[in-house]
Formats: structure tokens, sequence, C-alpha cells
């Protein structure tokens, strides 16, 4: 266990363009891309998984890449000295393996079904880290210490939020065929890219703390501006109405033909 103390909200994810001063916490991110997840139609439990990606940041690799944050938090010694430098620097890979450890213990998963639900959250850099890794920790990562005890909590914090509580009824994953795998690393790469976007969702300072109910907002508006907003349709239309003019032969013996899936009109 170290012997400094950090809180959740003390770890950042994202740091200001202008100025380079950590400027946005990973709890915060992690909610942002949830929500966003959220509104892209996601189940529950794959908005929670979504909003789980970048737990791993949580870590000594990672948050040591700022050197503002080191010495505000008098951390700059104790960094060098346990070498922290050195620790996994990949948080996708911290994010996989703290993922599967709360799956393992919480979820009373296989190791083989908590290695591929957790890579879920962590594809979202490119790829997952497979078979013969599944079961190690990375360089630095220690279960149960104090880095691992924050990432727990916020793992537990955004179940909470996304309204997963208890076991849930997990899907069958066939490792030929991982089709819940792949899906899901689209939409949280997606849900990331959304929830990245400054013009959305801009950082607004460590100390500041997000409200889940009002990113749900700004979530459902990021998506209907950028055009992924589920369209309206029309059901029931005749021919005329949906074209504004009246069907030649070929058309009516199609219409009389072809009667599903339809043609529909969005507004």
């Amino acid at each position: 266990m170290a012997n400094f103390s950090l809180r959740l909200s003390d770890c950042w994810a994202k740091t200001d363009p202008a100025s380079g001063l950590p400027a946005l916490t990973v709890r915060d991110h992690c909610l942002i891309v949830g929500a966003v997840a959220e509104a892209l139609g996601a189940t529950p439990v794959f908005t929670w998984l979504s909003g789980c990606h970048d737990v791993g940041k949580i870590s000594p690799g990672f948050l040591a890449k700022s050197f503002i944050w080191l010495q505000d938090h008098h951390l700059t010694e104790v960094a060098n000295s346990r070498l922290w430098k050195s620790a996994e620097t990949d948080h996708s890979k911290v994010s996989q393996f703290s993922l599967q450890h709360h799956l393992r213990n919480h979820q009373a998963m296989s190791k083989d079904d908590a290695a591929l639900w957790a890579a879920l959250s962590s594809m979202h850099h490119g790829s997952p880290h497979w078979r013969g890794k599944w079961n190690e920790y990375p360089p630095g990562i220690v279960p149960d210490d104090h880095w691992e005890i924050l990432r727990q909590e916020l793992i537990h914090e955004l179940a909470a939020c996304f309204n997963v509580c208890g076991r849930q009824q997990w899907p069958q994953i066939e490792l030929s065929s991982q089709a819940h795998l792949f899906r899901l690393a689209g939409l949280t790469s997606v849900a990331d890219w959304i929830g990245s976007d400054e013009r959305f969702f801009p950082p607004a300072g460590m100390e500041h703390k997000f409200d889940l109910d009002d990113l749900r907002v700004t979530a459902r508006d990021a998506i209907s501006q950028i055009g992924f907003a589920q369209p309206n349709f029309t059901l029931g239309l005749e021919f005329d109405e949906l074209f504004g003019f009246h069907p030649n032969k070929l058309q009516v013996e199609t219409l009389a033909t072809i009667t599903e899936p339809g043609v529909l009109r969005c507004n």
C-alpha cells in the first residue's frame, strides 16, 4: 500500500490544450463517455463497460505523464524514487485488467469470460490484450494496491450511475465468433470520440464535477448535431405521398408484388 493518499478527484484524464494543465478528471471523462454510449442506444451493461474504458488512467504510468500534476501533488520525488516512469503506460491494458479483476470478483465469471468482456472496454485504442496475457497484470499493476482500490471505486460508481446492480445476465461469447466483442468495441470507440469532442464537452477544470443528468442532455444534443440521432419515419404513405407524383405501370406492379419491408419517409 502506498503511503501517499490520492482521491478520484485528483486523477486527471485530459489536459487543457492551451495551458497543458490537467483539466478533466478520469471520473468525469468516463461518465461522459458512458452518457454518450447510453444516448447511442447501448444497454445498461454496455453503457457501463463503455464508461469503464479509461479507468486505467488511474495509474502511475499514466498520471506521471503530467509533470505539472506531479508537482502540484508533491509527488515528483515519489515518482522518481518508485520508478513510476517504468510502470505500464498503456492505460487500456490497465483498464482491461482492472475490469477483468472486477468481473471475476463481482460477476463470478470464469477467467476467459472475464478477460473477453474486459477486452471490450480496452479495444478503443485499436486492439485487445489477448490469450496468454489475460491473467497477468502489467508491470507496476498490483491487485488491491492504492491504485487498484481507486479504480475499483470508480468501476462501482459507474455501475451505480448506469443502473448495473448485482450480477447481470451476460450473452454467451463464442470464441470462434466474437460479434459482441467487436460490436461493443466499436460502440466504445465512437462514444469515446464523441465524448472527447471539446465542442460538446469542454474541460472545465479538475475542481469541476459533472452531473450525469446534464451530461445526458448534452450527449443527446451532440449526437443530434453530428447526425447520429435516431430518425423519425412516417409509415403507411401512398406512393404519390412519398414521391410527389403518381406511379407508372411498372411501379404499380412492383408495389403489388413487393410488400415488405416497404418504403418509408424520413422526417
